[in-house]
Formats: structure tokens, sequence, C-alpha cells
């Protein structure tokens, strides 16, 4: 493991996947993107400015949008 994996927003990131009452398919989709992503997600700002998304939420939105883009790319 990477020393980011211990990173204490990372390690909460997985630990509130893990606890939502979703689909199993969605939360590894959910964790994979927490691979992917991990550098960008650790340098958004911890606390949200003006609003914006906390980290599960930044994390979900860019899970649902490579989903789309995945499903667009079938299209013919």
């Amino acid at each position: 493991m990477n020393h980011i994996d211990d990173h204490p927003r990372i390690v909460l990131l997985r630990e509130q996947v893990n606890a939502l009452p979703v689909d199993e398919s969605y939360k590894n989709q959910l964790l994979k993107s927490i691979e992917i992503y991990r550098d960008q997600l650790l340098e958004r700002p911890e606390i949200p400015v003006d609003g914006g998304w906390d980290d599960l939420e930044a994390l979900q939105q860019v899970t649902l949008s490579d989903a789309m883009e995945h499903c667009l790319k079938l299209i013919p």
C-alpha cells in the first residue's frame, strides 16, 4: 500500500463508501474511483469552499460521470 492510501481523508472516504446503503457493484465503482482520483481528491480543500462538495459527494460525482461517459461510448 502506498502512503497516500493511509492518508486520513482516504481512509475516511473508504469507510464512508463501505457504510453506504447501496449496491455492492456501486460501492466497488466508488472504491475504484478512490484509487483513480486519490491525488485529485487530496488536492481539493479539506473543507469545501462556498458550500462546495465534500469528498464523498465529489467522489460520487466523478464516479457517475465516468459511468455516463462509458455508456455514451457504447452508443453507435
